[in-house]
């Protein structure tokens, strides 16, 4: 998007024919909206996250997606009943998405 005409954001101005984008991942951090945002927390309730978006622009794949992530995990956790983190994970520097470099585990 392309900013129309000069807006103030925040502390500063943005002049007309300013390109703009919003972030999901920055919508899933909002402090207002969730305790710890910055925690990865797959228990949280409720967990209004924008991950699949909603309403008629829902993903598609949400459902499977969030199968498949149930079959990965339950397994894993199957297969390494002890598995822990052995360390910090790295954050990927995304401009749009959340992702990892590393995210060390012992099992």
């Amino acid at each position: 998007r392309l900013t129309s005409e000069p807006i103030k954001l925040s502390s500063a101005t943005l002049p007309a024919g300013t390109y703009v984008h919003t972030s999901i991942a920055g919508a899933n951090r909002d402090p207002e909206v969730f305790d710890k945002p910055e925690t990865v927390d797959i228990t949280r309730k409720p967990n209004r996250h924008l991950a699949f978006i909603t309403g008629i622009h829902v993903c598609l794949g949400a459902t499977l997606a969030r199968i498949e992530g149930k079959i990965a995990l339950g397994g894993l956790v199957k297969r390494f009943p002890n598995i822990q983190s052995s360390g910090p994970a790295t954050i990927m520097p995304l401009a749009r998405f959340r992702g990892y470099n590393t995210l060390p585990v012992r099992v």
